[in-house]
């Protein structure tokens, strides 16, 4: 009985050293990292992007392989599911997507034809993960993979590292899917391929960098948000990092620079009998990056002075951006969802009519309280004092 016993544990044990037990073996599968949709001739143009692991090592002792870690297959077609099609077809491998990390879609597209069927595709793909992040690219968006990997090995990284240091407001598939699932508005971070930045690089190396945020509405792109309005929307989103503004001196009208290292915006809605009102708090903690002005931070009534200042200047951002979202009929706060809440009944009677509602009937009361922590240098330094006073005598 125990010597049965021990061969039944010696078997047990020898299934968890066997490896892999996948049906399909490594070797035989394609790791698609990003995902390319552009508007083409015929109807959408699909690229892949995958990591070549055989070029991951080093061609010889010592070196490194002078060719890029990766490759980009692009087929056209009437759809996208069509165009997937073609690429399966070319590719000795098969294609997962449990890698997948960043989907880029063109202006062009997103415009013209809208996401819905985009969003069909990705519904019956159950490999590929909810937490991809989404961006809409200036331009065509396989252009993002011409970009040199000058900090990172591979564009994943770059990207990674734009929605962890929240470079740009994270929006990812479930994200979307929410929001369509609600009524189909919602915004997507717009990259930009230009050549600022790359001037020591390769002739022909292109940069990437951010521009703002693409207006959905009904899954289609209505506008954009500019820089500027997209520091408001994202206190709306309760999504603010390390963001800087340049605030007026109320001593000298000279520029102070503040940089908010945290933040909290609350909304809550309320119903009178002739309009809905969305009461907004936004709440943060700033620090004085640099300052022109000859304003005396030790003093507590300038101080506070310049954050009345400050507050002035993030609620008038804050205004244009919603009055942009309204002008849109696009609820990208889904501030529908936060009444809906609240006020079940009441929505049940706007819901069908949101969008005029929204641009029409919505009140703001918005309040922002800012409190500087960290004023740095209590006044201009010293050094810059005296040469002043040289020049003076001069």
């Amino acid at each position: 009985m125990i010597r049965r016993l021990i061969k039944l544990l010696v078997i047990s044990l020898s299934f968890s050293l066997s490896g892999c037990w996948s049906s399909i073996e490594i070797n035989q599968r394609s790791f698609a990292r990003f995902m390319f949709i552009d508007k083409s001739d015929i109807g959408v143009e699909l690229t892949l992007g995958f990591p070549l692991p055989n070029r991951m090592v080093t061609s010889k002792a010592g070196g490194e392989n002078s060719s890029p870690p990766f490759t980009y297959v692009t087929k056209s077609s009437e759809d996208i599911s069509r165009a997937y099609s073609k690429i399966l077809s070319d590719l000795p491998r098969r294609v997962t997507f449990g890698q997948m990390r960043n989907i880029f879609i063109s202006k062009q597209l997103a415009t013209e034809v809208g996401l819905e069927p985009f969003i069909d595709f990705l519904s019956r793909q159950p490999a590929l993960h909810l937490n991809v992040n989404l961006f809409v690219v200036d331009g065509n968006s396989k252009e993002v993979g011409s970009i040199p990997m000058v900090f990172e090995r591979f564009l994943t990284d770059i990207l990674l590292s734009y929605t962890k240091e929240k470079i740009v407001h994270a929006v990812t598939i479930k994200n979307m899917l929410t929001s369509i699932y609600r009524k189909g508005d919602f915004a997507l971070p717009i990259l930009f391929i230009g050549k600022a930045g790359v001037e020591f690089e390769k002739e022909g190396a292109q940069w990437m960098g951010t521009s703002g945020m693409a207006i959905f509405r009904n899954a289609k792109m209505v506008g954009t948000f500019d820089m500027k309005e997209t520091k408001g929307a994202r206190w709306l989103f309760d999504d603010v990092y390390h963001a800087q503004y340049r605030v007026i001196s109320p001593t000298d009208g000279k520029l102070v620079t503040l940089m908010v290292r945290s933040s909290n915006t609350k909304i809550v809605p309320s119903i009178n009998s002739d309009h809905i009102q969305m009461n907004i708090l936004c709440r943060g903690d700033a620090t004085v990056m640099s300052s022109e002005s000859n304003i005396d931070l030790t003093n507590p009534r300038e101080l506070k002075s310049l954050e009345q200042s400050f507050e002035s200047l993030l609620e008038g951002i804050i205004t244009k951006t919603i009055i942009k979202s309204k002008a849109m009929k696009s609820d990208v706060f889904q501030l529908g969802q936060l009444i809906k809440w609240r006020y079940p009944n009441e929505w049940n009677s706007v819901e069908d009519n949101w969008r005029n509602t929204y641009e029409s009937k919505i009140v703001i009361d918005q309040q922002v309280d800012i409190s500087i922590k960290r004023i740095g240098a209590v006044q201009k330094p010293e050094w810059n004092r005296f040469l002043h006073q040289d020049e003076e005598h001069q």
